[in-house]
């Protein structure tokens, strides 16, 4: 628990009280008014060590008290500070290879900025020695706006204190006001700031101690602690391929083609498959330093060669035993860090699992699964652990009732898909684009051997596709599923805030693809699947979804006609699909025949297991839902929810379950609330219930009548901003909140690596940042690319920064820096995403058209290319920042030759030259 207690003493009878009534493990305290005349003594907190941090005036004092019993866990050092009349006390608790550190900081009003200086160079400090941080304290600054992490005032100790807060990798986490005086509006001084949020559970407010005017901050250090050896053996296992298709060239598979049964044939073919894999596998072990690898045995014997060396010198004290011992010394530490250099580059260039994975290992808190509690009770081991997260993950199924279906919304097409071909030629092709690195399912045959025994594999995978699709029957194993819980976020013990990521047959998967191809290719021909819709379709995104919708929503603003946007959240929607009436409305778009009956069998009948360690729990089988890890699922619930769309008749835009429906205020409103009955009625008989609690109302336009729109008589939530599909929108569209969201993100990723990559030379640094940085502030920047300078800065500081992070780069200019990694500015970066985009829409490089949103020039006598565009007259600002508006001088002063590219491409490559090199 934290609190700015204002003097221990006079509430130290209120203090002990809270103690017994909650007994917390660590305690931190400001304004303690401790002085060196106190003695620990007099303060007799039984069951506590007290440390602590005293102003030598009257006021102010920081103090921690932890709990004796921690002490049997953790070594414990404190350590303390002073500037002015700013107080900071540590303390670092370690366990062995892994520790947690807890800061309780006083910052008086008024505090001098060289003071403020000397404070917040600590805190950076700390952030860069310790892993775990975790800062509570009374900070003291009323004016800074939470929400979107900005000052209300132009205050230079809170500008810095803002900057040091974007330079570091601290998060604050408090939302709510803490302290609250009479004839006083409630204010936010007392801050929980940490490296990590998984270190914490949910952040509680609770009752003041005694008479004082801050209230006490209560929250869960969620630490989990497991020994951890130095050194390990990992195991290694090369396979010899060109011996392994050798066998499988000469493997006669006609047992397999025999027999009629699909599961008999599998398994005949996995036999074979494994026994020859495992025949040409070489597994050998390695030992290496668990917390640093690049140290291998070699450099633990030169180490002891070197201290010989050291100790020769100290006998003779010669000169030359000296020379010896500082050559080899400089040598050694050239191959040292040569060696990390070189482990370093081979983790990015693995790619972005494994950069992840190290970057885990190295700074974050270890978010395992811990030891899950149901109905109060924990588990006794990974097994319960895993029992409990299967029953939560089962608990979300629909329940389909039994009895005559309920009719489709839509008519029942003509048109038909009966019948789908598993050619050796087409399953060749499939396994050649497997990806070269991907987790088995529960078959344990990997996408590698798949990809470069395709040759040889493809005739048998084709027979036993075909079986199976002629009997409409699969192997169990494909119906199986290996389910690893990935934790979101908040308390670790509850089963709720993890998510499920299912492993499923990769043979499975092929199959899957074959049919998905034929099946996607049916819903475009026959529009079963609306212009509407963008989630989980080739050449539609997230970007296109927002596209359509920010260009109508602006074209009415410019008309000064306000908008009203209802955002709609299904509740676990692909979870709760129904087998049956999705096998109905299957059947009702034209899905028939065999490929209607092999469907159904792929849904039905299927079972998923939880791994939790090295233990799994028991099968669970799976009731409803479309199923997960898998290819075809997407689909199916796109094909479940189409009729749901054409049966809307107000504007509206799906990504996947993510709706938005949205029209004219005054005169769109009463179609909006007849839309969403008709929604509400489509739940109900579909059986897909919303969530109306994450239902909301965005309002666009400055004389919006602020209508009330309900769901079931439940009146949406009207909200002043939203996070729609990673963008963050508010009625006034500037997007400063997405700049200042993204840009945080960017931050914590930029401290991450530098916390792990500590020393990369140009080519890695220039990797780390295009592959894991830039993305964050690039992602869907055609949609809220700024306007104002300050959010450009603000952006563009990201860049400024990272890039000074390589040692040789470090003294150069901004401008020498970008020059030496040849990278361009993150504002050219925009411009040239902004004109590919364009590019992609005037040439129709998406699955459907959205060229309307431009307007072509029609003045024939113009110089260049055919795709001039005309300049719009826009009014307002939301317009004037629209991409139309955005790219119209540039895009028609580009030269012929790049304007008409063929493909995407040949123009970014024509376009890169244009921007990159011409300036």
């Amino acid at each position: 628990m934290y609190t700015n207690i204002a003097s221990l003493l006079a509430k130290l009878d209120s203090m002990t009280l809270y103690i017994e009534d909650n007994k917390p493990d660590c305690i931190l305290l400001t304004e303690t008014w401790l002085s060196s005349d106190i003695s620990d003594s007099l303060i007799g907190l039984n069951e506590y060590t007290l440390y602590r941090t005293d102003r030598t005036s009257r006021g102010g004092g920081a103090c921690i008290l932890l709990k004796q019993a921690l002490f049997n866990q953790f070594s414990v050092i404190c350590n303390s500070k002073r500037y002015g009349n700013t107080e900071l006390v540590s303390v670092d608790c370690s366990h062995n290879s892994q520790n947690f550190s807890l800061v309780c900081v006083y910052r008086p009003p008024g505090s001098p900025l060289v003071d403020d200086e000397l404070l917040y160079d600590e805190i950076k400090r700390l952030c860069h020695l310790r892993s775990n941080l975790i800062i509570l304290g009374d900070f003291n600054f009323p004016n800074i706006s939470w929400q979107n992490v900005q000052s209300q005032t132009n205050d230079d100790s809170t500008a810095q204190f803002i900057d040091m807060l974007h330079e570091t990798n601290l998060t604050q986490l408090v939302a709510a006001p803490t302290r609250f005086r009479v004839g006083q509006e409630p204010s936010l001084l007392d801050l929980v700031l940490t490296t990590d949020l998984n270190l914490l559970g949910e952040i509680r407010h609770c009752a003041p101690i005694g008479i004082s005017d801050h209230c006490v901050i209560e929250t869960t250090l969620q630490y989990h602690s497991s020994s951890l050896q130095k050194h390990h053996f990992r195991k290694h296992s090369k396979i010899n391929f060109e011996g392994l298709n050798s066998d499988l060239t000469n493997t006669d598979w006609t047992s397999l083609y025999s027999t009629s049964c699909c599961t008999e044939a599998w398994n005949i073919f996995r036999n074979v498959l494994c026994d020859l894999v495992s025949k040409h596998t070489t597994t050998y072990k390695v030992k290496c330093n668990r917390t640093k690898p690049w140290i291998t045995q070699t450099f633990i014997k030169r180490a002891k060669i070197k201290n010989k060396l050291w100790n020769k010198y100290r006998m003779s004290g010669a000169q030359e035993d000296y020379d010896l011992h500082r050559n080899f010394s400089n040598m050694l530490k050239s191959d040292l860090r040569l060696a990390k250099s070189r482990f370093e580059n081979n983790v990015v260039k693995s790619g972005p699992k494994a950069v992840y994975k190290f970057m885990r290992n190295k700074i974050l808190s270890k978010v395992s699964v811990p030891i899950i509690c149901s109905n109060n009770l924990f588990a006794k081991n990974e097994q319960e652990s895993a029992n409990f997260l299967a029953d939560f993950f089962g608990s979300v199924f629909t329940s389909e009732p039994k009895g005559n279906l309920p009719a489709c919304p839509a008519p029942r097409a003509e048109a038909s898909l009966p019948n789908i071909d598993f050619t050796d030629e087409i399953v060749l092709k499939e396994l050649d684009n497997l990806p070269d690195k991907s987790s088995p399912g529960p078959d344990g045959i990997t996408s590698h051997v798949l990809r470069r025994c395709s040759s040889n594999l493809a005739r048998p995978l084709s027979h036993i596709m075909e079986r199976s699709f002629q009997t409409s029957k699969l192997p169990p194993v494909w119906l199986q599923a290996h389910i690893t819980p990935v934790y979101k976020k908040g308390d670790k013990t509850m089963a709720e805030n993890y998510r499920p990521i299912s492993l499923t047959s990769t043979c499975c998967k092929v199959m899957e693809r074959i049919i998905w191809r034929h099946l996607l290719r049916f819903l475009y021909d026959h529009d079963i699947i609306t212009l509407n819709q963008h989630g989980f379709l080739p050449k539609r995104s997230t970007v296109t979804c927002l596209l359509q919708c920010l260009n109508e929503w602006t074209l009415s603003l410019e008309k000064n006609i306000p908008v009203d946007i209802i955002y709609l959240d299904f509740a676990k929607a692909f979870d709760r699909v129904p087998h049956r009436r999705l096998i109905h409305k299957l059947e009702n778009s034209g899905i028939r025949g065999l490929l209607l009956q092999w469907i159904k069998a792929f849904l039905c009948g299927r079972n998923f297991k939880v791994k939790v360690g090295s233990a799994f729990s028991n099968k669970k089988d799976v009731l409803s839902g479309v199923p997960q890890g898998s290819v075809l699922g997407p689909v199916l619930f796109l094909v479940y929810i189409s009729d749901l769309l054409t049966s809307l008749n107000s504007h509206h835009s799906f990504y996947a379950d993510d709706g938005r429906i949205y029209g004219n205020s005054f005169s769109s409103s009463r179609i909006i609330q007849q839309d969403l009955h008709t929604m509400y009625t489509w739940t109900h008989v579909w059986l897909m219930p919303l969530n109306l609690q994450k239902c909301f109302v965005l309002r666009l336009g400055k004389n919006n009548p602020n209508i009330a729109y309900t769901l079931n008589n439940y009146v949406l939530e009207s909200v002043q901003q939203i996070n729609d599909l990673g963008v963050i929108l508010d009625k006034e569209l500037p997007f400063s909140e997405h700049t200042v969201h993204i840009v945080k993100k960017a931050n914590v990723r930029s401290y991450l690596l530098q916390k792990t990559f500590t020393n990369p030379d140009e080519v890695l640094l220039k990797t780390l940042f295009v592959s894991y940085i830039r993305p964050i502030v690039e992602y869907a920047s055609v949609i809220w690319s700024p306007a104002l300078v300050k959010d450009k800065q603000l952006i563009e500081k990201v860049q400024r920064r990272f890039s000074k992070y390589g040692q040789s780069l470090r003294n150069k200019s901004y401008e020498d820096r970008l020059s030496t990694l040849k990278l361009p500015t993150l504002e050219k970066r925009r411009l040239f995403n902004d004109l590919v985009c364009t590019y992609n829409i005037l040439s129709n490089k998406f699955s459907f058209s959205l060229a309307d949103i431009f307007v072509l020039s029609d003045i024939s006598r113009l110089r260049g290319h055919s795709l001039k565009l005309y300049h719009e007259n826009y009014k307002t600002k939301w317009r004037q920042n629209f991409l139309t508006n955005r790219v119209f001088q540039i895009w028609n002063g580009l030269a012929v030759e790049i304007v008409e590219a063929t493909t995407t491409a040949s123009f970014k490559n024509k376009l890169g030259i244009y921007l990159y090199q011409s300036s």
